[in-house]
């Protein structure tokens, strides 16, 4: 990355560079913020939430279709059915099984559903776990009774309003849903939905459909609702179900898991929305399947219903938005998701800027290895650093010789006897670059490798072997071309001596020390002892 992407900081000023190049993404950033800003707008909101609802709507209302076009077909049976009688007037289960059988079978929301009528007598219609369906007469009080069979399940009606007398005038009975709860003869976890139809107020049908949560879930998923939709039923003002998606939705998430406010809204808004809602459907002026916008207690919803009429009565089915939700969900979470995404590679181009600039500055500043040695080489030699032409080639003589390694093991010696310092071999007394290949021609194996073997050799042969491990440091820097030879000294924890031998005196030992640019030997025995008494005490 750093070899494609390279910003040229060297043509002009570092900070104009710095400037301009980061106005561009800058500005980009600005103009998502102001996007983001506009469309936050109450007024562009508004358009925009009545253009996604009334796409989203669509879905919605297929899918409340769905949900609830099982209670609707076998509404329009049990209207004319009712009208017959009892449920043993409807004659042999046989003639009507593959009805009922289809309605069941082709609807996978429905598990089961039960008729009853005024005298107790009871049509029971099963899917079983092979997908068919049993269509069964019994009576109320049997064990085989569905109804009984939910109740001893522990199904409880979550209506909004108590149950109304069916000696009351004609008219609608509340629909009625229930709490989820384990399905009577199956293992999955449902909710029941209940209605009561009248022919007159001794003569009625009762009916329960059970659904299966899992497969209720799964279906409306399939229209991609808003989650934040609440779907209704509206029988009048004051009987309806109304139930959240997301509810639905927790389910298909954590299947065999049920939320405990898996439960028709109880909230008072709620009421006051499916109010209002009644009222425009019971207004001529508003056909229904009009997408219309309501407010309510400083926030407003978006609604879309249909009617469908049933005998002489209509049953209102629909959903509602809120445009808050609307917005934030379908709108502005794309918009932060693309604003955090061009934030994100604004962000890594303001790091790759900076790290580039960090670099070039780095290089600038930094004084490289080389450079380092060609400042020390211009100083000249001093009481830490001091040049030789070679440690094997004698410049002089133009041949070999061994006292020329002597002569570097004086030099070593002096440095660790005094404070330490660095030994350049390959450097002229004047600071001219010479380079070791006279050195690499003198030895058996030419190259720096060997060349850092030998020396090591002469120092453990002159000091011991463990004196080179951990007081020297050796490297080979490329100075114009040329390798030379950089050898560190430590500042000498213990006093070495040169050892040489000397015609006609055999071995001797001498102490050498830094004495300005240049290794100077003390000769007095006193000198010798009064030094190491202060420099190694």
């Amino acid at each position: 990355m750093n070899s494609r992407i390279r910003f040229n900081w060297r043509k002009g000023p570092t900070h104009r560079q710095l400037i301009w190049k980061s106005s561009v993404p800058g500005v980009f950033l600005l103009l998502m913020i102001s996007l983001i800003v506009y469309i936050s707008s109450s007024q562009m909101q508004r358009s925009l939430a009545q253009q996604i609802f009334t796409n989203d709507s669509r879905m919605t209302i297929q899918a409340i279709n769905r949900i609830y076009e099982p209670i609707l077909t076998t509404y329009k049976i049990s209207a004319l059915w009712v009208q017959l009688g009892g449920i043993d007037s409807l004659g042999d289960p046989e003639s009507y099984r593959e009805n009922l059988g289809f309605l069941v079978r082709n609807e996978n929301m429905v598990s089961s559903l039960t008729l009853k009528d005024s005298s107790g007598r009871e049509l029971n219609v099963v899917r079983e776990e092979d997908n068919t369906v049993d269509v069964y007469l019994t009576d109320s009080e049997s064990e085989d009774s569905l109804t009984t069979l939910r109740e001893e399940a522990g199904m409880n009606y979550a209506s909004l309003q108590d149950y109304i007398n069916p000696a009351l005038s004609r008219q609608f009975s509340p629909l009625r849903l229930s709490e989820s709860y384990t399905l009577p003869n199956q293992n999955q976890e449902g909710i029941t939905i209940y209605y009561r139809l009248y022919s007159n107020s001794e003569n009625y049908l009762e009916m329960w459909i059970d659904y299966s949560l899992q497969q209720l879930a799964e279906t409306v998923s399939e229209y991609s609702v808003n989650e934040d939709t609440v779907v209704f039923v509206i029988l009048n003002e004051e009987d309806y179900v109304s139930y959240a998606i997301k509810d639905l939705m927790n389910v298909r998430r954590s299947p065999g898991e049920i939320p405990e406010e898996l439960e028709p809204n109880k909230d008072p808004l709620d009421a006051a929305i499916i109010k209002n809602i009644y009222d425009l459907g019971s207004d001529p002026s508003n056909p229904p399947g009009d997408v219309t916008r309501i407010m309510l207690e400083n926030s407003s919803w978006w609604i879309q219903y249909s009617k469908v009429n049933l005998l002489d009565s209509s049953i209102i089915m629909g959903g509602y938005t809120p445009e808050s939700s609307m917005i934030l969900s379908r709108l502005q979470s794309p918009l932060l998701v693309i604003f955090a995404l061009v934030s994100a590679l604004i962000t890594g181009y303001f790091f790759l800027l900076f790290n580039d600039y960090r670099k070039v500055i780095q290089k600038q500043l930094i004084i490289s290895e080389e450079e380092k040695v060609k400042q020390q080489i211009l100083l000249g030699e001093n009481l830490y650093c001091e040049f030789k032409s070679s440690m094997r080639w004698d410049y002089r003589e133009e041949t070999p010789s061994k006292v020329m390694e002597q002569v570097i093991m004086k030099s070593i010696s002096a440095f660790s006897n005094s404070d330490g310092g660095t030994l350049l071999i390959g450097v002229k007394d004047d600071g001219e670059i010479l380079g070791l290949d006279k050195d690499y021609d003198c030895l058996k194996e030419p190259g720096k490798d060997y060349y850092e073997l030998h020396l090591r050799t002469l120092l453990s042969n002159m000091f011991g072997v463990a004196y080179p491990v951990s007081n020297i440091k050796v490297d080979f820097p490329e100075i114009n071309g040329k390798e030379i030879c950089r050898i560190q000294i430590r500042k000498g924890e213990e006093p070495l001596y040169l050892v040489s031998n000397e015609k006609g005196s055999g071995k001797t030992e001498k102490f050498f020390v830094r004495s300005g640019n240049s290794s100077r030997q003390i000769s007095s025995l006193k000198e010798v002892t009064d030094y190491i008494m202060n420099r190694f005490r």
